[in-house]
């Protein structure tokens, strides 16, 4: 067991079930898990070489009758434990958990570690061995001690880089729910990242630089005039495609450019133009006050910004509509139509039209 390997495991879920491949068979396990547990229910991270059918019974039926749990639980963190010899007591033998689920699967042992003991969240390392192997040795517990500063690196390093990406994947959602979207470019103006819809939209591809000209030239201009650039794209699909071209320089660490891409720079984000913003009028009517029929004239306003045509729009008579849009004009203090909308488009919403057509 090299201690690369375990680092490997840092940089995506997806090496967890090569480095517990790894662990198993350097132990002569049969099995192994890695389990995140919550206050009330537990999930497994990865696995190597148990029947998924098991795993599933134990985190549906079996997990609240674990009786072995509680006592591992017991271990200081980062403290290796074996279960041989709760497995042999009789009151471990008497429990369902090991009639049902132990027993029948053959376990003689577990080699057990919490990685990681905190408020709400607990990380727990294990390595099966099943009949007819032996049970595992003084010797084995002690060399997975010399492993466990190696994994609890590995693993920390890997939540941090997954938090990083949560948080990121959640910001683009936002974006994207505006119906906008962000470009991410390195100090060479190379693509870093770029919302799905943008790929062929906008002809762009991670790790080269912006390939339409006249979106580079906009975001050269926004990053030297220090203000956002409107341009016009040509979208073979629909037509035109109206871009409002904002960028943002990002302070960043030189620390962060190790890797196949230099760490983010700049943030373009891309408006479109065409489309109008999503008002939050049902907020604003609360906000204000406003009847249910002020509500359907305040939402004709903002959509048609026409006042002489909204009584036909909405089956009313003129002189009515006249009268609930006054209402609202003083409900909200705005005294006009122009004041009006301007008001209702400090109440857009992150929910808008994609990007994408």
């Amino acid at each position: 067991m090299r201690i690369e390997d375990i680092y490997a495991a840092a940089f995506g879920r997806e090496h967890l079930a090569t480095l517990l491949e790894q662990l198993v068979r350097s132990f002569d396990a049969r099995s192994g898990f890695l389990a995140f547990a919550v206050p009330g229910a537990a999930a497994f991270q990865a696995q190597f070489g148990n029947d998924p059918a098991w795993l599933d019974l134990y985190a549906t039926r079996y997990r609240q009758h674990d009786i072995l749990f509680p006592r591992l639980m017991q271990a200081a963190e980062g403290q290796c434990v074996t279960a041989h010899a709760m497995l042999a007591e009789p009151a471990v033998r008497a429990s369902i958990f090991y009639r049902e689920y132990l027993a029948p699967t053959g376990v003689v042992d577990n080699l057990a570690v919490n990685l990681f003991k905190q408020p709400g969240l607990s990380a727990h390392l294990a390595l099966i061995r099943r009949a007819p192997a032996p049970p595992f040795a003084d010797a084995d517990r002690d060399r997975m001690q010399t492993l466990v500063p190696h994994l609890r690196r590995a693993i920390y390093v890997g939540s941090h880089l997954s938090r990083a990406l949560d948080q990121m994947a959640a910001l683009r959602a936002l974006v994207a729910a505006r119906g906008n979207a962000v470009l991410m470019l390195d100090a060479q103006r190379r693509v870093v990242h770029r919302d799905p819809a943008l790929a062929d939209l906008l002809a762009l591809r991670d790790g080269e630089p912006v390939r339409l000209p006249a979106l580079a030239q906009a975001i050269d201009a926004a990053l030297v005039d220090g203000r956002p650039v409107a341009i016009e794209l040509a979208d073979g699909a629909d037509g035109p495609l109206p871009l409002l071209v904002d960028v943002l320089p990002v302070s960043r660490d030189r620390f962060a450019d190790l890797g196949d891409t230099g760490a983010i720079a700049f943030l373009v984000h891309l408006t479109r133009l065409d489309r109008p913003a999503t008002v939050a009028i049902d907020a604003m009517a609360d906000f204000y006050r406003l009847t249910p029929t002020e509500a359907r004239v305040l939402a004709d306003v903002v959509a048609h910004a026409d006042l002489i045509g909204i009584g036909a729009r909405i089956g009313m008579a003129r002189a009515t509509a006249r009268t609930h849009l006054h209402r609202i004009y003083e409900k909200t203090a705005t005294g006009g139509q122009a004041a009006l909308i301007a008001l209702a488009h400090r109440f857009v919403t992150m929910s808008g039209p994609h990007l994408n057509r």
